[in-house]
């Protein structure tokens, strides 16, 4: 019987030992796992920090921009509230001219009634004398 329970002692250090050698390498597989795990985060916190700065550069950008069109927006407005003022200015000055042009040919005409008007007296005055 003592055989029986060297060759039961012998099998159960046996499997002891390659219990403990899988656990060792399920260790180390583990371990491993980890970190690769571990590495893949730190590129992908190195990359999300990267698309932050980005994302803030971008972001900035886009508020200047959104500036300089707020400023273009104004400017425009400020230059049709003067072409729209000059227009208004061009519209009277226009009406204007005519008025004017009507009362010189007006006055031209005026004019030349008068003128033969004059000379149809100063023949009559002529011809009496």
């Amino acid at each position: 019987m003592a055989t029986g329970m060297s060759i039961s002692a012998s099998s159960v250090w046996k499997k002891e030992v390659e219990w403990k050698e899988l656990l060792a390498k399920e260790i180390e597989g583990l371990q491993r796992r980890l970190s690769e795990k571990e590495q893949k985060i730190s590129t992908q916190s190195a990359q999300l920090d990267e698309i932050k700065q980005s994302f803030l550069y971008n972001f900035e950008l886009l508020k200047g921009r959104d500036a300089e069109l707020a400023r273009f927006v104004r400017a425009t407005a400020y230059l049709k509230s003067i072409i729209s003022k000059r227009d208004k200015e061009i519209s009277e000055l226009k009406v204007t001219v005519d008025r004017l042009t009507s009362e010189l040919s007006g006055s031209r005409q005026s004019e030349t009634d008068w003128k033969s008007r004059f000379e149809a007296e100063t023949s009559r005055a002529v011809v009496r004398e």
